[in-house]
């Protein structure tokens, strides 16, 4: 029995817990639709996952700002995933925030 709590411990420290997230992509209003898609993809292929999608969306001249509340494991994704959304054609500014329990 304490054979099996030992490798029990040893495996549950290398499970990375799930950590949540806010991440808020602001971009040009004319490309709201095409981004939210194209964001989701990309998170997708990151292996994190979407649990909610909502946003704001002013005037026609004014931005929109898209927020994800999302779930991932590896917190150190952030720096990475900011930098290949603000690459994305139509984004003006990306924040990624923890989500307080």
């Amino acid at each position: 029995m304490l054979v099996v709590l030992a490798l029990m411990d040893k495996l549950t420290r290398k499970i990375r817990p799930v950590i949540y997230r806010r991440m808020i992509v602001r971009g040009v209003r004319s490309e709201m639709p095409t981004l939210a898609k194209t964001v989701g993809e990309l998170l997708e292929r990151h292996g994190i996952r979407v649990q909610d999608l909502s946003g704001t969306r002013g005037q026609d001249d004014e931005p929109f700002e898209l927020v994800f509340h999302i779930r991932c494991r590896n917190e150190l994704q952030a720096p990475q995933m900011m930098e290949e959304l603000t690459d994305l054609r139509g984004v003006l500014s990306v924040e990624w925030s923890q989500i307080s329990h």
